[in-house]
């Protein structure tokens, strides 16, 4: 039995703690701490657990094995590095940090403490995703060449004037969402190396942050990527991947019932059907994995190296946006 301690106790936090009530033959919310008393304490009574009166507590107790980090991106360095200084292992929502800086000591140190580290690039559980990767290592359309992610979502849940809302602690639309898109292209297809961008506030009535980032991405493998995203307040939105290969396209688009389309070199088309009985519970999966990951000794399905993946080409897109150059990764890296 995994035991594990929540730290933020906000909308995540609870999202982690419902899956792994599903999953009480080999995990149990262990504890819950949060910078808001109040929040902490419905928590406790809610998954009838322990109330920690802060992080540094948590982490100290021996009889907590693992950390959820549910908290505001700034902050998910500091917190686990004290997790992995104690010896725990740690679920760390994406994205990985905010800074290289930070990104590049969590790395090390995660490698160094020999521990479980995950991040929650929830994506990777879906049947979609996962169905794409396959069609793709099969050679379904050849080799790909290009790339389009297509991301524009009308539902902005987070209110102007929290945390969120300030793009110096959120990095906005690129680190929030496409933190999910960068890490499955990295999954898909290797590191890339270099980024351009452009980024705009597209409602004037609203304090920064950049709200919408388009943008071309180039990788080690010469795959060429282009990519937009933007919290728009208006119309329709998209959630799209589109990849081009020798042998035609693929299409996914998130929460159509028939997500992925094959459209062949000749034109025709084919309609890739999800099972019936895939139900896709993506953050139960994902939390089985974390757990599994620590009593069989294996490596997570999104481990550290792919939080670092992801934060590279999240910074690298915010940098080109923010000063006008393409922007070499290994480059950034060096600096930081």
């Amino acid at each position: 039995m995994v035991r594990i301690g929540i730290i933020g106790n906000g909308r995540m936090g609870k999202v982690h703690a419902e899956a792994l009530e599903k999953l009480a033959d080999r995990a149990t919310v262990a504890g819950c701490v949060d910078t808001n008393p109040t929040t902490a304490q419905a928590f406790a009574a809610r998954f009838k657990t322990r109330v920690y009166v802060s992080t540094s507590e948590l982490v100290a107790d021996s009889n907590v094995d693992a950390v959820v980090i549910a908290t505001p991106t700034p902050t998910h360095a500091e917190i686990a590095l004290a997790a992995l200084k104690s010896g725990k292992h740690v679920f760390c929502e994406k994205p990985l940090a905010r800074t290289l800086a930070q990104g590049k000591a969590l790395l090390a140190a995660a490698q160094a403490s020999k521990r479980v580290f995950s991040l929650g690039f929830v994506r990777r559980q879906s049947w979609g995703c996962q169905e794409l990767r396959r069609l793709l290592q099969q050679g379904k359309i050849g080799t790909p060449r290009i790339v389009r992610v297509h991301l524009l979502l009308t539902v902005f849940k987070r209110q102007w004037g929290d945390w969120f809302a300030d793009f110096a602690a959120s990095g906005g639309a690129t680190l929030d969402m496409l933190a999910h898109h960068y890490d499955l292209l990295n999954w898909y297809f290797g590191n890339v190396s270099r980024v351009s961008a452009e980024g705009w506030l597209m409602n004037r009535s609203f304090a920064e942050p950049m709200d919408y980032i388009s943008g071309s991405l180039r990788f080690e493998s010469g795959l060429i990527g282009h990519f937009e995203c933007g919290w728009l307040r208006f119309g329709t939105g998209s959630d799209q991947l589109e990849i081009h290969g020798e042998k035609g396209l693929l299409r996914f688009e998130w929460g159509r019932p028939n997500a992925i389309t094959f459209i062949a070199g000749d034109g025709s088309t084919e309609e890739i059907p999800r099972p019936a009985e895939c139900a896709d519970a993506f953050f139960v999966s994902q939390m089985q994995d974390f757990a599994a990951s620590i009593t069989d000794g294996r490596a997570p399905c999104a481990g550290i190296a792919d939080g670092w993946a992801s934060l590279q080409v999240c910074l690298g897109a915010i940098a080109a946006a923010e000063q006008g150059r393409v922007v070499s990764l290994a480059d950034e890296v060096r600096k930081a």
